[in-house]
């Protein structure tokens, strides 16, 4: 487990910690520090309550459950899961002095890493099929990576489908884009066409109103002689 404590200001401090995947996960009082030597100070004659996450309003607390020490453990009927569940949670977790006045606010923030002997058949590498109840816990650690397995193969189908939708719509886009370049490409290159045009029509003009203006002027020079 590893903790990141925030020092504590106006009766609220700050607390990440990090688990390992397991059925039920559970933090020690001791995890809070800041909290817990609240509640020491106090005998630990108030009271510990779990509620909504003032950092993002996350409702995790419910999965939770605070005992009269501080001590936090997930509820046995929700299921943690690192590859198919949830991998953080947010909450508040206060503890009220028995003045009842004072209050002291801790906002956890737990991690979740996998457990990846639970990825594979490793969960069988302890397990003795030589009796019957190991036979049974074989059957049932099978059953339980054969169920991961079908949920991973849902999940990465849809993610293989998002992508394949995806990569269409970027090819669509990349065609659009291709279509514009060449409307773009087939507008200049007539702009240009047009542009040479004028400018061989008005260099015609000019060569031809030189030689006219010549062949008046030697005209004149010739009357006059």
């Amino acid at each position: 487990m590893t903790l990141n404590l925030t020092q504590t200001t106006y009766g609220i401090s700050a607390t990440t910690a990090t688990v390992v995947e397991a059925d039920q996960i559970t933090l020690a009082n001791s995890v809070m520090s800041y909290l817990n030597a609240f509640a020491s100070a106090d005998s630990y004659g108030g009271s510990f309550a779990l509620g909504t996450a003032t950092t993002n309003l996350a409702n995790d607390y419910v999965n939770f459950e605070i005992d009269s020490s501080g001590n936090i453990q997930s509820k046995s009927t929700y299921d943690i899961d690192y590859d198919n569940g949830q991998t953080s949670f947010d909450m508040d977790v206060t503890y009220t002095h028995s003045d009842s006045v004072q209050t002291y606010t801790d906002r956890l923030h737990i991690d979740l890493t996998n457990d990846y002997s639970d990825d594979t058949d490793l969960v069988l590498a302890s397990v003795d099929i030589s009796t019957s109840a190991g036979a049974r816990e074989a059957m049932n650690s099978i059953g339980s990576v054969i169920d991961r397995m079908s949920k991973t193969q849902v999940i990465l189908g849809a993610k293989k489908v998002q992508l394949m939708s995806n990569i269409e719509r970027l090819s669509g886009v990349l065609i659009q884009t291709q279509i514009a370049r060449g409307r773009i490409f087939d507008a200049d290159a007539a702009s240009e066409a047009s542009r040479l045009a004028k400018q061989q029509i008005l260099a015609g003009a000019a060569t031809q109103m030189i030689s006219l203006a010549s062949a008046q002027k030697r005209s004149l020079v010739d009357m006059l002689i």
